[in-house]
């Protein structure tokens, strides 16, 4: 599922109120990877299931700039494609569909949403096609879920291209009459290209560096939450046993004004995590939001850190905190 992200502007990722900019990047990581770029349209009928995906660090990610869609397989985690769309509006059209159906709140879960429906349900959360979700993040069991409940004919042409894709990357299959996951599963996230704002709307759909740099850490931890299971439980474990009953309200209650659903309890647990240990733009996720002091979400952040979670995001430079506290 998604949070950023996942964002709307959330990772499902969703920007917040509150100003301020994210801190300078950290330490890169593993050097010296490849990448492996995937143009959408006609180029995506290379067989890239044969070819396969090199992996590409963090900062490699980070730091591509093109004008098409590329996909990478993160290096620290090889269960992890992220794809790096040109702009909001590229990454909109072929995931909005599936982020109503797997986490958006109010959105029904046994079905996919015609487009009159879906442009309505983005209009009550105040945020327009772009803006809906700035990065996504999906487990290939959802995503092959959204492709059997969703009729041809309602696909549109970048859903279609994305299922296509998501065919040649082994991601999915189409077997048995259904589309199932391909063992070991995969995530899907996201990122987008830098942008500037479009000033004839109400939304803010400008990315930045720092933007870009806050969604792809957000993202990221997303992949890690689903494929890293000891990390997921720690994750879990975190929130029943450590945080106090108000932080785990404090946290819902954004989340659910990010519109994301509150009743769904590891969306909760995994955007949390997102949030506090890898959002580090500040007009994203800050104290306020959380009804909190600077002081308590340092404190709560470091609590996390000092369990030690098993993840190699903390240790390569993909975390907003690189560095776990002396004992």
């Amino acid at each position: 599922m998604m949070r950023i992200i996942c964002t709307n502007r959330s990772g499902g990722l969703r920007r917040a109120s509150g100003g301020g900019v994210r801190g300078t990047h950290l330490a890169a990581i593993v050097a010296g990877a490849l990448w492996f770029a995937v143009q959408a349209g006609e180029a995506q009928q290379r067989d890239l299931a044969d070819a396969g995906l090199p992996s590409a660090a963090f900062e490699e990610i980070a730091d591509n700039v093109a004008t098409s869609l590329k996909v990478f397989r993160y290096s620290g985690n090889a269960n992890i494609l992220v794809f790096d769309y040109p702009s909001l509006r590229a990454q909109a059209s072929a995931l909005n569909r599936i982020a109503t159906l797997v986490e958006s709140r109010d959105a029904p879960r046994d079905r996919v949403l015609s487009d009159g429906e879906l442009v309505s349900h983005i209009e009550a959360t105040g945020a327009n096609q772009d803006t809906f979700y700035i990065g996504h993040d999906y487990r290939a069991a959802d995503i092959a879920r959204f492709f059997n409940l969703a009729d041809d004919d309602t696909l549109n042409a970048a859903e279609r291209r994305l299922k296509a894709m998501l065919i040649e990357l082994d991601f999915i299959r189409h077997a048995d009459g259904a589309y199932q996951f391909v063992k070991p599963e995969k995530v899907l996230v996201t990122v987008v290209q830098k942008q500037p704002d479009d000033p004839t709307t109400a939304a803010s759909e400008q990315v930045d560096d720092d933007l870009r740099d806050a969604i792809l850490r957000h993202e990221l931890s997303h992949g890690e939450f689903f494929t890293n299971p000891a990390y997921r439980d720690y994750c879990v474990t975190f929130w029943r046993q450590e945080m106090s009953a108000p932080e785990r309200a404090g946290f819902r209650d954004f989340l659910a004004r990010q519109n994301y659903d509150p009743a769904n309890e590891q969306l909760m647990i995994n955007e949390m995590q997102a949030y506090l240990m890898h959002t580090p733009d500040t007009g994203i996720f800050n104290p306020a939001i959380l009804g909190t002091t600077a002081a308590e979400l340092d404190g709560l952040r470091r609590r996390f850190l000092a369990g030690d979670p098993p993840s190699r995001l903390f240790e390569d430079g993909a975390a907003l905190v690189a560095e776990r506290p002396a004992n």
